[in-house]
Formats: structure tokens, sequence, C-alpha cells
């Protein structure tokens, strides 16, 4: 539930798969969507990564009050990836770690206090 009348700032645990070779800044990508389910309007697509504009991965982001519209539903995905690879004596081998959260997002008013 997000009260479209405030800014509402969703945050995640930060994915942290690297070793010494192979880093976010080298072969990460991360993702996050949101849409409305209903009517269109609303949506957005941030994403971080070496072919992105930024190298660090990030773990927040903030819906801005008046975005949402009420008693909307709005499909929420964040991905995230990292990719390596090596040349080796036969070859070249690649290995590539992805996980995805998919929710549903419910834009209500918070109700007023009762008197």
């Amino acid at each position: 539930m997000l009260d479209p009348s405030i800014d509402n700032t969703l945050v995640w645990t930060p994915h942290s798969g690297t070793n010494s070779s192979y880093n976010f800044s080298n072969g990460g990508y991360e993702e996050f969507q949101m849409q409305n389910n209903n009517s269109g309007g609303f949506s957005i697509n941030y994403t971080a990564g070496p072919f992105a504009g930024t190298t660090e991965p990030f773990n927040q982001l903030t819906i801005p009050a008046g975005s949402l519209t009420p008693n909307q539903t709005y499909s929420v995905s964040i991905n995230y990836s990292l990719a390596s690879s090596a040349s080796t004596t036969t070859g070249f081998a690649a290995a590539i770690y992805s996980t995805k959260t998919t929710f549903t997002a419910v834009a209500s008013p918070t109700p007023a206090p009762t008197p």
C-alpha cells in the first residue's frame, strides 16, 4: 500500500554478488520498473550498470507525491544481473547470475482518523 498524497520511498536489501575480478561496475545491471495496471499514466524505469550512466547499484527509489492515482494497482519489478567472463585454454567461459523480484503495489490514501 502506497499513499499517493506523500513521497513513498521503496527500500530493498542490496544484492552483493561480486568477486575480485567481476563486480557490479564491470558486469552488473539493475533495473527498477513500475507501471499502472489499469489505465496507463504513471510509469518509471530506472537502471544502473556500465551502459546505464552509473556503475553503482541502487537499493531505494522515491515515488514522488501526486505521481500515483488513488485506488489503482501498479506492477513493480526489480531485476539484478551480474555477468562475468574469462578466457580459458579451451576457449571462452561466461557466467550470468540473475534475480527478479516482482510485486503489486496499490495506491490508497491513508484514511483520515476518526474523531
